[in-house]
């Protein structure tokens, strides 16, 4: 099947994070999946029956997605928490389901609070293998204090933070092997005040973490620098 071109514009969606920790969109379509009747324990999974036939090969040589937006709410932390992304824009070519060809991807967020995040990576379904360069750019920390409630008593009042890292994937023989190389995290203007706001408790102007990679197979995580 080949396909020459497909663009999506302005396309909106929410997705809710329940307070039970579900989430809306996967349950309009896992329901039925998920109530199939599961392999009796100490039974084997039945093997797929052979068939002589080739697979299908798809083929799409481009995919636009422009001006897209994505209401996130999670019910799950007090606020609750909301964001808004907005625009969501995503570019991939040379997409194939056929062996050995990668594709090209380049998928750029921003948020309510001029977040960004920009992802460009080349990767292959057949064998699965990706590389590629991530970044995310002015985080507001202050915006996910919720998230840290459970287990930080403090308040964050300001601060923002930048991650910049390059990566790599593949799956030889169904094991993930993930490398991340030349990450760098620098955080700014960072302050954490007491629980009722009557002090402040930390100031830092600037503070960095850099040329740090790891290895999910050697299970190893080395740091070349630490700045203040």
């Amino acid at each position: 099947v080949h396909i020459g071109s497909m663009t999506v514009n302005e396309p909106a969606a929410l997705v809710h994070r329940r307070a039970d920790g579900s989430i809306n969109l996967p349950s309009l379509i896992l329901d039925r999946l998920t109530q199939a009747q599961p392999t009796p324990p100490g039974e084997p999974a039945p093997a797929p029956e052979p068939s002589g036939e080739s697979p299908w090969i798809l083929t799409l040589d481009a995919y636009r997605l422009e001006g897209g937006s994505v209401q996130i709410v999670d019910d799950t932390v007090s606020g609750p928490f909301r964001t808004l992304l907005k625009p969501v824009t995503v570019q991939i070519d040379h997409f194939t389901t056929g062996p050995d060809s990668d594709a090209a991807l380049r998928a750029e967020v921003t948020t309510e609070s001029s977040e960004s995040v920009k992802l460009e990576a080349s990767y292959s379904i057949n064998p699965v293998r990706a590389t590629g360069a991530l970044t995310v750019a002015a985080v507001d920390l202050k915006k996910y204090q919720s998230y840290l409630r459970p287990f930080f008593r403090g308040r964050l009042t300001r601060g923002a933070a930048d991650l910049n890292l390059d990566f790599s994937h593949q799956r030889p023989e169904q094991r993930d092997e993930v490398t991340v190389t030349n990450a760098t995290l620098r955080v700014s203007d960072l302050q954490v005040q007491s629980a009722d706001g009557a002090e402040t408790l930390l100031m830092v102007p600037a503070f960095a973490v850099e040329s740090v990679s790891a290895s999910l197979t050697d299970q190893s995580v080395q740091v070349g620098a630490v700045k203040s």
